[in-house]
């Protein structure tokens, strides 16, 4: 008997949005090296709540 390998909507969704966050986090550590940055890290912020924001809504439904 197939086993069943296609992912669940909601574990891509987590995947996407930790790596949301990381990119946020990890983008906004690089750019605050630049003095001019401000718009780069204004979307990387931006990202990173919308990753934050996922993945809460996420867990507060799965309980």
């Amino acid at each position: 008997m197939a086993e069943n390998t296609t992912p669940q909507t909601g574990s891509v969704l987590v995947s996407l949005a930790w790596l949301a966050v990381v990119i946020g986090v990890v983008g906004n550590a690089v750019a605050s090296f630049s003095p001019h940055a401000e718009s780069i890290q204004l979307g990387l912020s931006a990202l990173t709540a919308i990753g934050i924001i996922t993945l809460v809504t996420n867990w507060l439904r799965r309980r």
